[in-house]
């Protein structure tokens, strides 16, 4: 059903712009760009508003009580850097972050294996490393096709968001983006084929290639936001909620205390960002800061973490299980008996050890 519902949402999308209701960046009202801020701040913010929950899972069986003063510590020094980045180091600080969100998007979509399962640690290793390329590659299309086709108008944007004092042509970081951007996207192409003929992955190929055509066409931030809240948040957030065991109202009140910290980083960072240089642009453009600086001193640490942590390990301490009932090694094994049948209760299921 939300395989059916993107990939028709993108139609829809492609074919207004192709129609001409929304061609460009430059004639979007200041109302498409709150409307994206609302998305990303309902649906794109909570997708990882249980970092928390991640954090303690690591942190708690090493460091005790001291988790969180330590998980919270480190995961803002991470967002304060990510802020620096982009007032002091922010052509470095752009490449770093499109690169780290294209992988993390790309870890969405099923990598076929390049080579059958194998212990031989050469081909293992090959396989890992060209997934991960895939991955970046496909994750990556969102940055990827935007820069080929539409690259004055990321310039725009880039332009209207970088500090005004760093001497950063943005230009400069649209062409070094584009000299990846060709390759990663014949990348792209070449796994979507293998996954649709080797794997019979064809709603994979089929949902990818409405997006190529979606970023090439529409409009960057209304294609970003389709694909960001619409998409990838929305797969994070049915994730957690299967990793979690968790009913649809508990959720959102596990969601509500980061999502809700998350909000306000954002707001301190546009905030930030602004009173250290940043130029002196219309509303939407101060709306784009906000979201772009604001959303990236979230997502990194974010990013981080889920790599060190993949989510399918994510279990949240409340559920759990306990550990199973294990009897003495000689308790009823005289003569070749089976051990007594313990009795369990409705909410404890106890076979044979």
């Amino acid at each position: 059903m939300h395989h059916r519902l993107i990939c028709s949402l993108s139609s829809i999308a492609i074919l207004a712009s192709l129609l001409g209701s929304v061609s460009s960046v430059a004639t979007l009202p200041v109302a498409v760009w709150g409307c994206l801020a609302v998305a990303v701040a309902l649906i794109g913010i909570p997708h990882g508003g249980l970092d928390h929950w991640v954090g303690r899972r690591r942190l708690e069986p090493r460091f005790g009580r001291a988790w969180m003063p330590l998980f919270f510590a480190v995961y803002l020094f991470v967002s304060l850097c990510v802020v620096l980045g982009w007032v002091v180091l922010p052509r470095w600080t752009v490449l770093l972050f499109f690169m780290v969100s294209a992988w993390h998007f790309g870890r969405e979509d099923h990598i076929p294996a390049f080579f059958s399962p194998t212990h031989d640690p050469m081909k293992r290793s090959v396989d890992r490393i060209c997934k991960t390329v895939v991955a970046t590659a496909i994750g990556g299309l969102v940055i990827w096709v935007p820069t080929i086709f539409r690259p004055e108008e990321m310039r725009m944007i880039l332009a209207a968001i970088l500090p005004s004092g760093s001497n950063l042509d943005a230009a400069e970081v649209v062409d070094r983006t584009y000299l990846l951007a060709w390759p990663m996207l014949v990348t792209s192409l070449m796994a979507m084929m293998l996954a649709a003929v080797k794997r019979g992955e064809l709603a994979m190929a089929l949902r990818n290639s409405i997006f190529i055509g979606l970023f090439a066409v529409t409009p960057i931030p209304i294609s970003f936001g389709i694909y960001f809240c619409g998409w990838h948040s929305v797969l994070g957030i049915q994730s957690l909620r299967r990793e979690t065991n968790l009913s649809a109202t508990a959720l959102v009140w596990r969601l509500l205390p980061l999502s809700i910290a998350a909000l306000a980083l954002i707001a301190g960072a546009a905030a930030f960002a602004s009173r250290s240089g940043m130029n002196e642009v219309s509303l939407d453009a101060r709306i784009a800061q906000a979201l772009f600086i604001g959303l990236s001193a979230i997502a990194v640490p974010h990013l981080v973490l889920h790599a060190v942590l993949p989510p399918a390990t994510i279990l949240p301490p409340a559920t759990i299980l306990p550990p199973a009932t294990i009897l003495p090694p000689a308790a009823g094994l005289a003569n070749g008996s089976l051990p007594p049948k313990v009795q369990s209760s409705s909410k404890t299921k106890v076979g044979y050890v």
